[in-house]
Formats: structure tokens, C-alpha cells, sequence
């Protein structure tokens, strides 16, 4: 159902149900973190259209935890090299963080993303 395509000797680190915030609206769908990369792949009407977001653990900058409505500890955000925020609703909020922090280069550890 949630499917992508992996590079050459690109393995699936860990894989999750979630809830990606896009500029335009709310996706469900999956999350994935491989070797090489965070894949979002979810669906906007029904199972149409397929949304697919990705991006390079090289191009991570910041990595933080965050509360889904001010109050439950289940969000991941992210900041990439070129600016962009990325917020991600998901179980187990704090083993991902750990993974991805496993897996970065030397980022602002310090969560402090305002949000």
C-alpha cells in the first residue's frame, strides 16, 4: 500500500504509521527511515493520488520533539538544509528521534525549533 522505490543497497531502517503537516493539508500515511533517507508516503483523496516526501539524512540540519496540540508528546520536527520545516505525527515519538539521531552528522541537539 505505502510503497517506494529503494537506490541501490538502500535498506529500511524502521517504518511507522504517521501524520505528515504539509503547507497544503494533513497526510496519513507511512514514515521511513533508511539507510540513506526519511520517506513520507501517503495518499490525498482516498487512495488516488499518492503523496511521496523525501529527504536526505545529509540534508537534515535539526532534529526535535514536539507536543500535537500543545499537550501529547507524539510529534517529530525537522529542518533541512534549504529551510524547509517538516512535521511528522507518529507513535513512538522518541525511539525515532533516537534513530535519527544515530544516523546524522553533527546537528543542533538542542531542539530548540519554536515549536
Amino acid at each position: 500500500m505505502y510503497s517506494f522505490s529503494l537506490h541501490d543497497n538502500e535498506k529500511i531502517i524502521k517504518k511507522d504509521h504517521a501524520n505528515f503537516d504539509s503547507a497544503a493539508e494533513k497526510l496519513h500515511g507511512a514514515l521511513y527511515l533508511t539507510t540513506e533517507r526519511l520517506v513520507f508516503v501517503g495518499y490525498v483523496m482516498g487512495m488516488e493520488h499518492k503523496y511521496l516526501k523525501e529527504v536526505s539524512l545529509g540534508a537534515l540540519t535539526q532534529v526535535a520533539t514536539a507536543r500535537s496540540l500543545g499537550l501529547i508528546p507524539n510529534a517529530l520536527v525537522l529542518k533541512t538544509a534549504e529551510e524547509e520545516k517538516l512535521r511528522f505525527v507518529i507513535r513512538r515519538r522518541n525511539e525515532w528521534y533516537q534513530e535519527l539521531m544515530k544516523r546524522l552528522k553533527p546537528v543542533d541537539r538542542a531542539g530548540g525549533l519554536g515549536v
